[in-house]
């Protein structure tokens, strides 16, 4: 009992009221929650379970980079390009998203310890690699977004087809659309495309 309150910092008041909860629990096994007075402040669920905790999955180490350092010289990776995120589904963007914040968090971590200690950040440029990257995350959502409302706008005001009329298509020889200039002939030598 005596470990836990080592390991685990509460303030003063808060580890003597847990220590009477404990208390009054191990004697009142049997009794109803809502009789037990002491632990009053504490929920039901709380006070059953005792004073046990769960080991955390991750913990500070995630902020520190694993293994050794990378030197000045040495490539850290790349960026990941918009055209290789198009081809990904949202979950596979939801997972890399979380990954790279992870990743930025280590780096401003290692930045911040860099700073205290006097020493150089080793590899500065994976931050910006990092940020670009989920720079084109949010690009390639935001255009998944806009494609998602057009096509929800397009159901909502169908247009009517374009007819193909052959007789409206404009005349090649008059119209200046499509009358094309070419930039190694002098201006007074147009020819007309056909």
């Amino acid at each position: 009992m005596m470990a836990f309150f080592r390991h685990w910092r509460l303030p003063r008041h808060n580890r003597k009221l847990l220590f009477r909860c404990h208390i009054s629990l191990q004697g009142l096994r049997d009794a109803p929650i809502g009789r037990n007075t002491s632990c009053s402040n504490w929920s039901a669920l709380a006070a059953f379970r005792g004073l046990h905790s769960s080991p955390a999955l991750r913990g500070l180490e995630e902020f520190f980079p694993k293994g050794d350092v990378i030197e000045e010289g040495e490539s850290a990776g790349r960026q990941w390009e918009a055209r290789e995120l198009r081809q990904k589904s949202n979950e596979d963007l939801h997972k890399l998203w979380y990954v790279l914040l992870k990743e930025r968090n280590m780096l401003m971590t290692v930045k911040h310890e860099a700073r205290r200690t006097g020493f150089i950040m080793p590899a500065p440029e994976r931050t910006w690699k990092v940020r670009k990257s989920m720079a084109r995350i949010k690009l390639v959502l935001g255009e998944r977004e806009r494609a998602i409302a057009e096509a929800k706008e397009s159901l909502k005001h169908p247009e009517a087809p374009a007819k193909e009329d052959k007789d409206n298509l404009p005349d090649s020889e008059t119209d200046s659309q499509y009358v094309s200039t070419s930039t190694d002939t002098p201006p007074d030598t147009r020819s007309v495309a056909q």
